[in-house]
């Protein structure tokens, strides 16, 4: 089964950023330790869905939530024009309170 990608509807321009109205992610955490280099790689091969996209994946082996958000330009100045950007964050599975290290059965990729 491939990646599952949901795209919004009507998705929204960076220049809204921070402010395009994205709804909260249920049953996911935040992605802890390093990324390897692969879902680095990933995780940019995304962008060229539009904000709000959320993708469920498998990425080394591991089942991964991801959705494309307004990410802060680092170093920049927040009054300058521009510092918003558009990328990949990424995201752990939860089940029960406990992050999913494996993917489930019914997961995209899973097989």
């Amino acid at each position: 089964m491939p990646a599952e990608v949901l795209v919004p509807v009507r998705p929204v321009g960076v220049d809204r950023c921070p402010d395009v109205g994205l709804p909260p992610l249920h049953n996911v955490g935040p992605w802890t330790g390093a990324p390897s280099t692969t879902l680095q790689a990933w995780a940019h091969e995304q962008l060229v869905h539009p904000l709000g996209t959320i993708i469920r994946d498998v990425v080394d082996g591991a089942p991964i939530v991801a959705r494309i958000e307004c990410h802060f330009a680092y170093g920049a100045h927040p009054e300058a024009p521009g510092h918003w950007h558009k990328g990949t964050s990424v995201y752990r599975p939860m089940q029960n309170g406990v992050a999913l290290m494996t993917p489930p059965a019914d997961w995209p990729r899973s097989a």
